[in-house]
């Protein structure tokens, strides 16, 4: 069960880190159905990549922007037109998930 900090606070911070640290993506989840355009908080890099810049990146992302949870496989393409496949998945209990991204090259 979610916390009221999680409840409470975490949709106040979305709304406050999306305008500053956002981007838009065209997500496409391996079930069709897709493309969906969402937005996303976009972090480069995974904390255990040794080199910079990698092939990793990672996203945070509402849940509820899609119609089906997002699962590892799925495809986005960023702003910048890299396509990236869904590695991991780890989700929260306040409906945001984080999204290991791996790019493909």
């Amino acid at each position: 069960m979610p916390t009221s900090f999680e409840q409470d606070l975490v949709p106040q911070f979305w709304s406050d880190l999306l305008p500053v640290f956002g981007i838009t993506v065209d997500y496409y989840p391996q079930a069709g159905g897709g493309p969906f355009t969402i937005d996303a908080i976009w972090k480069e890099g995974v904390e255990d990549e040794p080199t910079s810049p990698g092939i990793y990146s990672h996203i945070w992302i509402e849940n509820s922007s899609l119609i089906s949870i997002p699962v590892k496989g799925d495809t986005l393409i960023s702003e910048d037109n890299f396509t990236y496949q869904v590695d991991r998945v780890d989700a929260t209990a306040v409906g945001v998930s984080k999204l290991i991204l791996k790019e493909k090259i």
